[in-house]
């Protein structure tokens, strides 16, 4: 039985660069790179060949041709060990959408209502 309350959409391999959040670190540029699985409104699964925390923030950027690049913060809520060996499946919920610093932009939210039918750079 299905948990999630959005569909999420397949995105299998496309590029997600991530860096842990905090404010010690806050410009520091994007250094990691996942691979994207799937996405919705609320969040998204990916596999990384690091082992992420739960409860962890990510500050990611995902990169589409036609349009500008998705930047979102999100809280791990689940890692576990990938079929891959040496490779992790994550999933990720996104912080709440707002005005405030702390929360994702309303552009975020509302490239995410839009994703549906985008073209999007594939990794080989």
């Amino acid at each position: 039985m299905e948990k999630r309350a959005l569909h999420r959409i397949a995105m299998d391999g496309l590029v997600v660069h991530y860096k842990k959040s905090s404010n010690k670190f806050l410009f520091r540029p994007y250094k990691k790179e996942a691979v994207l699985k799937d996405i919705s409104k609320s969040g998204l699964g990916m596999v990384t060949h690091e082992q992420l925390q739960k409860g962890d923030l990510l500050q990611m950027r995902i990169e589409f041709i036609e349009t500008k690049p998705l930047t979102v913060k999100g809280r791990i809520r689940w890692s576990q060990p990938s079929e891959n060996n040496g490779h992790y499946r994550v999933g990720i919920q996104f912080l709440p959408f707002g005005e405030y610093s702390q929360y994702n932009s309303l552009t975020a939210l509302q490239q995410l209502r839009e994703l549906s039918g985008q073209s999007m750079v594939m990794t080989a």
